[in-house]
């Protein structure tokens, strides 16, 4: 029988949910449990919550560590293989997002004699510890003990086969978008044209590239507005730069709801997170496509008819694909449509499967 009765997910993040990688593994692990395979979480211990919840059918195990805002993987992979070795033994470890889980999925999987499975979301999670030759051979000499390494995007896969991965069959497991958000017809009721930009506010996320680029989109085209939503970080800086670039029609929202949030993405044009980490592309922008919104980012899914991706930090290539966006109706609706099928590939039920199958691919292994 390929598939496995239990399965263990080590992730630094999992519940209560409030952002991607959370909805991520503890709906991944809900969903499993649904089907019969029995899925329970370990994680760090970030919010001082209890030891061990059990949540419908899913239980969390916590370990207390480091602080949050102090990093120290060692601390962290030592936690992980801790708390894991006291647990039951499970079919697959598997390690998602960062360095640390994935490790510690890779040892307890063979201090007890399973198969594991690393999942990254994206290249810089490898690349920002290689910053020595002794380091480098021996981590990535470890990560290439995972039974299966699995991408978040078809352009990680392509960079991890090329550098990192070599001879290794890498799989494609990417997010998914599960929410009450409703298409509505004919929403938009004003001639403005709206870019939104969902998530947090920061530089990281290329919101003051966006700022800088709406300062020429505004030039070439008129009643135009640009709205943020989310986390507001760095909101003070920003709204320092729209000042010093004399803007208008910029608003900070900040955190909204999700019947808000819904109603933003029905009455924008085009959605723009230009961010600056190597993730391909992030929840927010998934959840546009199910609007048939144009789509704008910095790195792509690594997937045909990506007309919209732009180099990071170019305000100028920003610029112009916002004004083209805005400005062109022909062009618009290519990439309209262009949302709309790369939809497809976030619907729940297509991705669980291809959970399952990489699941069933490692037991036979």
């Amino acid at each position: 029988m390929n598939t496995p009765e239990s399965i263990l997910l080590v992730s630094d993040f999992a519940f209560p949910v409030s952002a991607g990688t959370e909805r991520l593994v503890f709906g991944l692990a809900e969903d499993l449990n649904e089907k019969g395979i029995k899925t329970d979480i370990l994680t760090p211990n970030w919010k001082n919550l209890i030891q061990k919840e059990k949540v419908n059918k899913t239980t969390i195990y916590r370990f207390n560590t480091h602080s949050i805002y102090k990093p120290e993987p060692i601390k962290r992979i030592y936690g992980f293989v801790k708390k894991g070795m006291k647990l039951e033994k499970y079919d697959i470890y598997h390690g998602f997002y960062t360095v640390p889980p994935n490790l510690s999925a890779i040892f307890l999987a063979k201090l007890q004699g399973k198969k594991s499975i690393t999942t990254y979301f994206s290249t810089q999670q490898i690349e920002n510890n290689l910053n020595n030759p002794v380091k480098n051979f021996f981590l990535l000499n470890m990560l290439n003990k995972a039974d299966l390494v699995t991408a978040y995007t078809w352009r990680i896969k392509k960079i991890f086969e090329e550098k990192y991965f070599k001879g290794k069959e890498i799989n494609v497991t990417q997010g998914w978008v599960e929410t009450g958000f409703k298409k509505i017809d004919a929403q938009k009721k004003t001639k403005e044209k709206i870019i939104l930009f969902t998530g947090r506010l920061s530089k990281q996320k290329g919101a003051f590239v966006l700022i800088k680029a709406f300062s020429e989109v505004q030039k070439k085209v008129n009643d135009t507005k640009l709205v943020f939503a989310g986390m507001p970080l760095e909101k003070k800086e920003a709204a320092e730069l729209i000042k010093k670039l004399g803007l208008k029609k910029v608003e900070i929202k900040g955190f909204v709801s999700e019947k808000e949030l819904n109603e933003l993405y029905n009455s924008c044009d085009v959605v723009a997170v230009p961010g600056f980490e190597d993730y391909g592309i992030g929840l927010s922008l998934m959840e546009a496509t199910f609007f048939e919104k144009p789509i704008i980012s910095c790195y792509g899914l690594g997937i045909k008819n990506e007309a919209l991706v732009v180099e990071p930090g170019n305000e100028k290539e920003l610029a112009d694909k916002l004004i083209r966006l805005l400005s062109d109706k022909k062009f618009y609706e290519e990439q309209s449509r262009n949302a709309k099928e790369i939809s497809k590939l976030f619907e729940k039920k297509n991705v669980i499967k291809n959970y399952l199958k990489t699941y069933e691919k490692v037991m036979q292994k």
